[in-house]
């Protein structure tokens, strides 16, 4: 899953806010995992 959101504050609050949900493809889920072990 894709979750794409901002972090507002308000005062001393922070607010999340998401913006989209959604399933990923699964060259999506594909191309992330290759990502990240890149990172590692």
């Amino acid at each position: 899953m894709l979750v794409v959101f901002t972090v507002r504050k308000k005062g001393l609050l922070r607010l999340i806010r998401p913006i989209s949900a959604r399933y990923m493809h699964a060259k999506e889920v594909k191309h992330y995992e290759e990502a990240a072990k890149t990172r590692q």
